[in-house]
C-alpha cells in the first residue's frame, strides 16, 4: 500500500507545477525550455556575458496576504558590474527620506532648490527651464530620472545629498560594500566627486529657508571585488590603454539590493528590520508613479515621443508593447542601467487580466571586443533583443504556471 501512495505521490509531482515535492529553479527551468533562442544561447554563456538574473514570484492568500519566493540564476559568485542609471533608484529614495527629515523648515519634494559652485568640476543652477515653473525642485529632478534616466538630474539628487549621507545610508540599508560616489560626468574624478555643492531652498517669496554649504566625505571607497574589466579602454585623453579598466572606485550595488529595493517600494509592507524605508504613503505613491509612467504620459516634463519612444526605458518591453496583444494588460514599474558594456532592467511586472505578478532583474555584459569606452557595445544586437526575449519568456511561464 505504501508502494502505490508513494508512486502516487510521484506522479503527481510530475504533472504539476504548482505543488513543490522538491525544489526547483524556475529560471533555470525557463533557460531550459529555450535553449534554442537567444535566451538560451546567452545562459549557456553566462560566464562570458556575465550574466546574472533575479525572480522574485509575488502569490497572496485568501486574506491578501503577500508571499514571496526567490528564484536566481547565471553566475551565482557575487561579480562587480557596472550599475550605471541603477543608482537613480536609491538615490531618489534617499533624497525624499532627506525632505521628510526638512520638513520643519518648511521644505516640501516641490520647493524650490538652487546650487552654487564652490569647488572644481561644480556648476551653479538657478532655473530648470523644464519645469512648468522654471524652477528645480527635488520632485522634478527624481520625475526626470524614473521617467528617461536624465544623468543631469541624478548629478542634482547626488551633490543634494553627498557623498557621507549617501555612504552612512547604505550601510543602515545593510549594503556596505555597495558605493554610490560618482557624478555622471566625465569632468569630475573621485576627489571631485567627494565635494557636494552648497545649495539652498526657498519660500514663494524667494526667502532663504534651509541651506547647506560645501560639503566633503574624504572616506576612500574600494570595491573589494575583482573590478578590472575588459582587456582595454579609451582614457581621458581618447588613447587606448591595453589593459583591463579599473572599476574599483567606481560606483557599484549589488543586484539583489536593486531588486529588493523595488520590491519594497512597490510593496512598503514586506519592509523588514534589514531595510526599513522613512517614506510616507504620498512617497510610495510618487515613485511607483513614475516608475510606472512613459515619457509620453508625462504632463511635466514634456518628451517628445519620437526621441523617447513608449518603451525608451522598459528594455523588457518590444517597441509595439502598447498595442502588442501577448501586453495587453500589463504594467511594468522598472529602472534600468546602460554604461560601459553593462545593461541592466529591475522591473515588477502586474499582469491585470492573469493576476500574474512579478519582479525580474538581470544584468548582462555586451563588449566583444573587450575595449571600454570605445562606444562599440552589442546593445541593440545582443543586450536588448535578450531582455525583450527574457522578459517574455518568464511572463509566459508564469501565466501558464498561474492557470
Amino acid at each position: 500500500m505504501y508502494i502505490y501512495r508513494l508512486f502516487f505521490l510521484m506522479l503527481f509531482c510530475f504533472f504539476s507545477e504548482v505543488f513543490f515535492c522538491q525544489e526547483k529553479n524556475i529560471l533555470e527551468s525557463i533557460f531550459n525550455q529555450n535553449s534554442n533562442s537567444l535566451v538560451g544561447k546567452i545562459y549557456q554563456q553566462r560566464k562570458k556575458y556575465r550574466l546574472k538574473v533575479i525572480l522574485t514570484e509575488v502569490s497572496r492568500s485568501m486574506e491578501n496576504t503577500l508571499q514571496t519566493k526567490e528564484f536566481k540564476a547565471g553566475i551565482t559568485e557575487e561579480i562587480y558590474f557596472n550599475p550605471a542609471s541603477l543608482v537613480k533608484l536609491p538615490v531618489s529614495v534617499m533624497a525624499l527620506e532627506k525632505i521628510n527629515s526638512l520638513k520643519d523648515y518648511g521644505v516640501a519634494v516641490d520647493s524650490r532648490i538652487e546650487f552654487d559652485s564652490a569647488f572644481a568640476c561644480q556648476t551653479a543652477m538657478k532655473f530648470d527651464e523644464t519645469s512648468s515653473n522654471r524652477f528645480a525642485s527635488v520632485e522634478h529632478f527624481i520625475k526626470k530620472m524614473l521617467l528617461v534616466s536624465d544623468n543631469e538630474a541624478y548629478n542634482r539628487i547626488f551633490e543634494f545629498l553627498g557623498t557621507e549621507s549617501i555612504a552612512k545610508k547604505l550601510t543602515l540599508w545593510g549594503a556596505s560594500n555597495s558605493a554610490i560616489v560618482q557624478r555622471f560626468t566625465a569632468e569630475c574624478d573621485s576627489v571631485m566627486n567627494t565635494y557636494a555643492n552648497p545649495y539652498r531652498f526657498l519660500n514663494e517669496k524667494g526667502e532663504i529657508i534651509y541651506q547647506e554649504g560645501l560639503r566633503c566625505f574624504n572616506r576612500a571607497y574600494r570595491n573589494p571585488l575583482n573590478a578590472m574589466i575588459g582587456k582595454a579602454y579609451i582614457d581621458h585623453r581618447n588613447k587606448l590603454v591595453k589593459k583591463p579598466r579599473d572599476f574599483s572606485h567606481a560606483n557599484f550595488l549589488p543586484l539583489e539590493f536593486i531588486n529588493k529595493l523595488l520590491t519594497l517600494i512597490i510593496f512598503p509592507s514586506l519592509q523588514d528590520k534589514d531595510i526599513k524605508l522613512n517614506l510616507v504613503e504620498k512617497d510610495y505613491k510618487f515613485m511607483r508613479e513614475f516608475l510606472k509612467k512613459t515619457p509620453y504620459e508625462s504632463i511635466t516634463p514634456v518628451y517628445d515621443k519620437k526621441k523617447f519612444p513608449d518603451n525608451y526605458k522598459k528594455y523588457y518591453l518590444p517597441d509595439d508593447f502598447l498595442t502588442n496583444s501577448f501586453f495587453e494588460g500589463v504594467e511594468v514599474y522598472n529602472i534600468v542601467g546602460r554604461s560601459h558594456g553593462f545593461i541592466s532592467d529591475c522591473s515588477y511586472f502586474f499582469d491585470k487580466n492573469s493576476g500574474v505578478e512579478f519582479f525580474l532583474s538581470a544584468v548582462l555584459y555586451v563588449n566583444e571586443d573587450g575595449v571600454i569606452n570605445d562606444g562599440k557595445y552589442e546593445y541593440n544586437s545582443i543586450g536588448l533583443p535578450f531582455l525583450r526575449q527574457l522578459g517574455m519568456a518568464v511572463l509566459r511561464y508564469e501565466r501558464k504556471k498561474h492557470r
